[in-house]
């Protein structure tokens, strides 16, 4: 059974004949995006929590909104995020999950800057940048991820948990110590 057009030497093209080539390629006038098998095989990928996927899956869908041509100044706010499904107290563990696993960089910090939020600036690894007339290729940093550094990731993670569960009170906010001054020792 031949898998496409015979080329000069009698082998297979890759290139597929009528029809068959039609169901095999992305649906006209839509964006897409690709995901390699290596990447999708990787032990960063498969380390990836929901929220993490979810935080990629809407910086892809900006990337798309830019035709492919912002890579390095996606921008997602935290609204955003939570709309594309993400609860709002694990954005910031999403974030820092596929920055530690290679998958994105942090171009701009987001903050507060002359009385106006600024959202942070991302770039996904895995796909190219263009940047003026200069074009880059992945840098692919989640490539440099072994399951030894997954497993201090989960360590890290499994001691901020336990932290942040002994310093609430019963009523889940963190607690407060005071020391009561008397009033004759007060200015």
């Amino acid at each position: 059974m031949a898998f496409g057009k015979a080329n000069n030497t009698g082998r297979s093209s890759n290139k597929h004949n009528g029809n068959r080539g039609d169901a095999l390629r992305p649906p006209k006038g839509q964006q897409w995006i690709w995901h390699t098998q290596e990447m999708l095989e990787s032990p960063a990928w498969q380390a990836l929590s929901i929220y993490a996927r979810q935080f990629l899956g809407a910086l892809e869908i900006e990337h798309m909104n830019h035709a492919g041509q912002a890579n390095g100044r996606l921008m997602a706010t935290y609204d955003q995020l939570v709309a594309s499904g993400i609860t709002r107290n694990k954005i910031r563990q999403a974030i820092e999950e596929t920055e530690y696993l290679g998958f994105i960089e942090v171009t701009r910090p987001g903050g507060r800057w002359a009385n106006s939020n600024q959202p942070s600036m991302y770039r996904l690894t895995y796909f190219g940048t263009i940047e003026g007339q200069h074009g880059f290729p992945p840098t692919n940093e989640w490539k440099k991820t072994t399951v030894k550094k997954i497993a201090a990731w989960k360590e890290i993670l499994k001691h901020k948990r336990r932290r942040s569960r002994g310093s609430k009170n019963m009523f889940g906010s963190s607690t407060i110590e005071t020391t009561i001054v008397p009033m004759e020792a007060l200015p």
